[in-house]
């Protein structure tokens, strides 16, 4: 495959560098998982006992502009890091975006707000 000019600088892609930083080195050994996320190890006590002390609040969605509790939460973290006061109930949304709401007009709605909207999942801004 032929490429324009200006493609000829770029450096070359990562996994042929590791391959041919590997080469060298004799096949063997224990396999190294090179996975991105996979979990490999048990939970924390204390994560399964969270969940299991929330498990109700999973049979039911939570509210478009988030609970008052992560707002308020959003908004104390907003003042320790940026020195900024945000009212938790007029300055903040957390919208939490479930596959089955449609998360851009949800969104969107916000967009225009005279406030900031944080957004519980982050790339969607």
């Amino acid at each position: 495959m032929v490429f324009p000019e200006r493609f000829s600088n770029l450096p070359a892609y990562a996994f042929p560098r590791l391959r041919a930083l590997l080469d060298h080195h004799e096949p063997g050994g224990e396999v190294v998982q090179m996975t991105i996320g996979e979990p490999r190890h048990d939970f924390p006590a204390w994560v399964t006992d969270v969940i299991m002390e929330n498990a109700a609040g999973f049979q039911k969605y939570p509210p478009n502009e988030g609970s008052a509790e992560l707002r308020s939460a959003i908004s104390d973290w907003v003042n320790r890091r940026y020195g900024v006061e945000l009212n938790p109930e007029t300055n903040v949304m957390a919208s939490p975006l479930v596959p089955n709401r449609p998360a851009l007009p949800t969104r969107c709605r916000y967009e225009s707000a005279p406030f900031p909207c944080f957004s519980s999942v982050s790339g969607i801004s």
